[in-house]
């Protein structure tokens, strides 16, 4: 029964560890007796996904889905393409610091993009009102009606 609780308590480390990485797992994994490091490899290598740090499955970090449309007047386009490469940097950085769920462009019947969707997740709403502040898009004057709602994505 001591193994089990003892057990019990390594997979608990282990998921709160394993978003800081492999090395982090490792320095723990070295502080363990031999058959606890051996039963804690074989449980850590079985986790089907891994424990994320803005996007664990039962995330209760606010997340938002994000639809703006562009303007509609002659040079919206041009906007939009002057202003798309600081964007998509912002979007990268989103993504790698766990924010940025999913996103795209709405499309017109013709193919021509009119406007965004972004799924975005911040540790709270004064992040998210720092993003907003700073979008491109929204400061470039790209995207002129833009709806913001509370989100949960499905875990399915």
């Amino acid at each position: 029964m001591l193994l089990v609780s003892r057990l019990s308590n390594i997979i608990a480390e282990i998921k709160n560890i394993y978003v800081a990485g492999i090395s982090s797992f490792m320095s723990i994994v070295v502080s363990l007796p031999c058959t606890d490091v051996i039963e804690a490899t074989v449980l850590f290598k079985n986790l089907k996904q891994p424990f994320k740090k803005n996007q664990t499955k039962n995330s209760t970090m606010p997340q938002y889905v994000i639809i703006a449309r562009d303007g509609t007047d002659e040079l919206a386009l041009q906007r939009r393409m002057q202003t798309r490469p600081d964007h998509l940097a912002g979007a990268k950085i989103l993504k790698e610091q766990k924010h940025l769920i999913s996103g795209g462009a709405l499309l017109d019947d013709k193919g021509n993009m009119i406007g965004s969707v972004m799924i975005l997740e911040f540790d709270d709403d004064a992040q998210m009102q720092q993003w907003y502040r700073n979008e491109p898009y929204i400061t470039g004057n790209v995207w002129q009606n833009i709806e913001i709602k509370p989100f949960r994505v499905a875990q399915v």
